[in-house]
This record gives structure tokens, sequence and C-alpha cells, in this order.
């Protein structure tokens, strides 16, 4: 790439073909321009300092926002009954959230935008994305409960629904800045987090409003999935 722009600096572009005179066309960074001879080099340059710059940003991995929750190393009993932590996915990016199966409206919401998002991915990247869902309700959230609950909502993909310890699953919500309570009818209030991590275990962008767009959460996760 700094060859090529030493090339348009010094006036000399590459042709492509050896195609010359009055509209020749160029290559750079893999793409292609045709070149009137009255364009002045300045413009090109301004032109292409502008593609180039909003491409890098395009690439730009997102920061993290914390800690990585792969510190936390008890292990939990998914779906079909076996042990995994949360560091075995180190290496995928994962979207993470807190639920329990006796919830009626918010957390099947929340499942489905989970949902969503995997489902707007491209294959490559649905087979790099793992969604991980907590339950806060270890009492009765048991795995073949939570087994039933992924088949009743139809999830579909990398999906890890997990169980842990009371203990566990606050150690969890306190790391990530997920609340929650249990309401004296036996139910919880809690938060409405989707929470995407890097590969390596780290918050990288939050969506906290339920009824916020999954749109930004989207974008962040096809890029780490990529």
């Amino acid at each position: 790439m700094k060859t090529e722009m030493k090339q348009w600096i010094k006036g000399k572009p590459p042709a492509i073909g050896g195609t010359t005179g009055p509209e020749a066309v160029y290559t750079l960074f893999g793409r292609r321009f045709k070149v009137r001879s009255g364009l002045k080099l300045a413009g090109i340059a301004l032109l292409l300092s502008s593609l180039t710059l909003t491409a890098g940003c395009q690439e730009k991995a997102p920061e993290p926002l914390g800690p990585s929750v792969y510190q936390i190393d008890n292990t939990w009993i998914d779906q079909n009954g076996e042990e995994m932590r949360l560091g075995d996915l180190e290496g995928k990016p994962v979207l993470l959230a807190m639920i329990y199966t006796r919830c009626k409206m918010i957390c099947p919401r929340m499942a489905t935008d989970m949902q969503r998002i995997h489902d707007s991915l491209s294959e490559l990247q649905k087979e790099n994305l793992h969604l991980v869902a907590v339950s806060i309700d270890p009492e009765n959230d048991t795995p073949e409960v939570l087994k039933a609950f992924q088949e009743k909502m139809k999830l579909n993909g990398n999906w890890h629904l997990l169980k842990g310890t009371e203990e566990e699953a606050r150690l969890l919500a306190a790391a990530i800045g997920f609340q929650f309570r249990q309401a004296p009818d036996t139910h919880f209030t809690h938060s409405t987090t989707l929470l995407m991590l890097n590969e390596k275990g780290e918050p990288v962008h939050r969506k906290d409003r339920l009824n916020s767009s999954i749109e930004e959460i989207t974008t962040v996760a096809r890029q780490l999935a990529d």
C-alpha cells in the first residue's frame, strides 16, 4: 500500500494493461479508477485518502468496556447436561445475556433479539458467534427446562443455556453490571442487557434497553464474527 501511495505522490500511478492516453485506467488498493488527463493529482489523492481512512475506521476493533468475564472460572451446566466454562469459548465472539425461563415477556424477547442478531449474519459469521444465556433462577432452570425453552423459542446456532448456583449467577451479574432480585411472587425483576464479548471475553458493546434497536449490536457482532 505504501509503495502504491508513493507512486501516486510522484505522479506515476501504475497502469493496468499499459493503458495510456486522455482517459487511463489505474488501480490502487485493489480498486480501479478512470483518470482523465485534466484531473488534478491532488484531487485524486484527497479522494483516495478519504476512502482509505473510512475503510480503516470500519475495520478497527471496538475497545473493551471492562475486564474479561473469563476470569470467572466456575463450571456451568448447559441445556444438554454437559459441563462447560465460559473460558471454553475463548477465541470466539460471544453474545451474552442473563434470563430465566419462567419469565413470560422480557426474557423471551431477549432470546428472540439474540436469535435475530444471529440470523442476520453470514453463514461463516454464524459459525463463529456463540450465544450464551445464563439462568438467574438455577433452582427451577434444570437442563431439561433449559432444553425445552430452547425448543419452544426455536433457538438455533451455537446456543449455550447455562445454569450454576445462585452465588455464581450473582457473581457473573456483578461482573457485567446486570441487576436482578427475586420478587415476592418468586419471579424476578431484572435488567434487559445484551452484552457483546470479544474473543478474549472482554465486553465491547452493551444493549441495555429492551425496546432499543438491535442494529448497533448486530453491527458489532458482525464485525467480531468476520
